[in-house]
């Protein structure tokens, strides 16, 4: 269970001509919808927190698969108070059609 949890996890592909697909399996970071503003997941297009953001996510559900512009997407989760699962998610990149789990929370 997550309490007070402020992470980044930067993905890059190993080409620069190559995308990122970033695909959540499982989201649960609200103990309600009332929760703080505080509690979010968000995904940016780029390697920081200063590219264009793809979504801040505060459900229990998962968002829909995310793909970057460029070889890079950066998420950013944080949860301060209470208790949440966190999240789970694959990423896999354009031209190599795998999928690589990403470090559950």
């Amino acid at each position: 269970m997550l309490a007070d949890v402020n992470c980044t996890w930067i993905i890059e592909a190993p080409s620069p001509d190559e995308k990122v697909t970033l695909t959540i399996t499982d989201m649960d970071i609200l103990m309600s919808e009332d929760a703080p503003d505080d509690r979010y997941l968000e995904v940016f297009d780029g390697d920081d927190t200063n590219a264009p953001s793809l979504g801040r996510f505060r459900s229990t559900g998962v968002p829909p698969a995310i793909r970057s512009t460029g070889n890079a997407l950066m998420i950013h989760l944080m949860v301060s108070g209470g208790s949440a699962r966190g999240f789970r998610a694959v990423y896999d990149f354009s031209s190599s059609g795998e999928n690589f789990p990403l470090t559950k929370l």
